[in-house]
């Protein structure tokens, strides 16, 4: 691969890595707002997001380093992590319906309504990174990601 790729990628994870330092430093913002260090409701989704977010720098980190050393690394950790949010999102609703049920107060709140916006984000991320790409230019367009993981798939099952 290229100089210029590696480059490229090299931008890409570090983008990602900033990006979830970044998000977490506005929900305990966020939340220090509201007089408490880090609310519940923002935490969960946030966390969740955060996670995902540190799974692509995870990915464009093995592709620069797959592309400065000819080096192939294993894309299995990344199916266990597909699997492990699809986990992590079914409990974010189960968590909301304990809130209302609890706490109706609580669960009609700006900061939930936050958290909510938080978990569709990271949906969407989520998306991005395992199926297609959101990216206006690539809409739909199967993700790198995607590709490899059905790739890995396909050759598993060749052997």
């Amino acid at each position: 691969m290229s100089e210029k790729q590696a480059k490229a990628y090299h931008r890409l994870w570090r983008s990602e890595l900033i990006t979830a330092f970044i998000c977490g430093y506005f929900f305990v913002l966020i939340s220090q707002g509201h007089g408490v260090n880090l609310d519940f409701r923002l935490g969960v989704p946030g966390a969740l997001l955060i996670f995902i977010l540190l799974q692509g720098a995870l990915y464009w980190f093995i592709r620069e380093q797959e592309s400065k050393k000819q080096k192939q690394y294993s894309r299995k950790v990344f199916k266990g992590f597909k699997e492990a949010n699809k986990g992590l999102f079914i409990l974010y609703p189960v968590f909301q319906g304990v809130l209302l049920y609890v706490s109706t107060a609580q669960f009609l709140t700006l900061m939930n309504a936050v958290g909510v916006l938080v978990y569709f984000f990271a949906i969407a991320e989520y998306v991005n990174y395992y199926y297609f790409s959101l990216n206006y230019r690539q809409f739909k367009k199967p993700s790198d990601l995607a590709l490899e993981l059905k790739e890995g798939e396909i050759n598993e099952n060749h052997h």
